[in-house]
């Protein structure tokens, strides 16, 4: 995990892994995240449904639009 934060901590982007998929599963954002209510109001790229519920469970919005939209 350690490895992974360091890499894409270089362009800004905390890694969260949320589930043992591949790489889309993790959540990704711009923004810290050091605990459970800084995902209150939090909108987020998530690729599917179980994923978008974990982020409205957290008090987050899920946002789905394709890859070369980003």
């Amino acid at each position: 995990m350690e490895l992974a934060q360091e890499l894409y901590g270089k362009y800004g982007i905390v890694w969260f892994p949320h589930s043992v998929t591949g790489p889309e599963s993790g959540m990704r954002s711009n923004k810290a995240v050091k605990k459970g209510d800084d995902y209150k109001g939090l909108k987020m790229r998530q690729c599917g449904r179980v994923q978008a519920k974990i982020l409205q469970d957290l008090g987050g919005s899920a946002i789905f639009m394709p890859g070369a939209e980003i």
